[in-house]
């Protein structure tokens, strides 16, 4: 009898048990992939560089800021809709090839054609071109193109902040061929504020073709 109860007395081994989780790295983790979800695409994928709180506070004052900073459904309206529309141009000059560092008019859904910069992704970091620097694309940027199944070219856009995007050949023309043409284009926004700044975009992309190839380059300057 009583080695029957020693034997009950005897203490169970202790099981192992699973390593304790750290509930504040659970937290952390939670925490940043929400962060990462709040960012809109627009900003991580066509921003280049870091925004101050100023340029973000400058976004909602923007006049124009062709198709990066905001969603399609806050751009769209039955002007800028009716612009989307442009009969095809006969003009033999639009068949000419594209190529890099060239002018052209860029054309996203929702704004009006808008002055740009061919940019070859390919190009080394630093590139000068007859005596110009040419801003190098990011990282984030150059990804972009694989969500392209057609054949698309990266543009520079000459607006204020010198933003990326690719765009398919039926969204660009060149620049520089037909003044009068160049001309009506950037008087072809509706709402003064949008010509204003596709002016003033042509005017910064008369400027750069004056760098590169002299003041009568383009033969759009008087």
């Amino acid at each position: 009898m009583e080695h029957r109860n020693l034997n009950r007395l005897k203490p169970k081994p202790k099981k192992k048990g699973r390593p304790k989780r750290n509930p504040d790295a659970a937290v952390s983790s939670t925490a940043n992939s929400k962060e990462l979800d709040a960012v809109p695409d627009s900003f991580k994928v066509y921003r280049a560089g870091h925004q101050t709180s100023g340029d973000e506070n400058s976004d909602s004052v923007t006049s124009l800021s062709t198709c990066y900073s905001h969603e399609l459904s806050e751009v769209d309206s039955e002007d800028d809709s009716e612009s989307d529309h442009v009969p095809e141009n006969p003009d033999p000059a639009a068949k000419i090839e594209l190529k890099p560092l060239q002018l052209v008019w860029a054309k996203c859904r929702g704004y009006p054609w808008y002055p740009a910069l061919i940019i070859d992704p390919e190009m080394p970091k630093g590139h000068v071109h007859k005596g110009v620097p040419i801003p190098s694309p990011p990282a984030e940027v150059l990804a972009l193109k694989s969500n392209h199944s057609e054949h698309v070219y990266l543009v520079l856009f000459f607006d204020a902040k010198r933003t990326w995007q690719w765009l398919p050949a039926e969204k660009l023309e060149i620049l520089g061929i037909d003044q009068e043409r160049d001309e009506a284009k950037a008087n072809e926004p509706r709402k003064p504020a949008d010509r204003k700044a596709v002016k003033k975009a042509y005017e910064n992309a008369l400027q750069y073709e004056s760098q590169v190839n002299g003041p009568d380059a383009s033969g759009a300057t008087s």
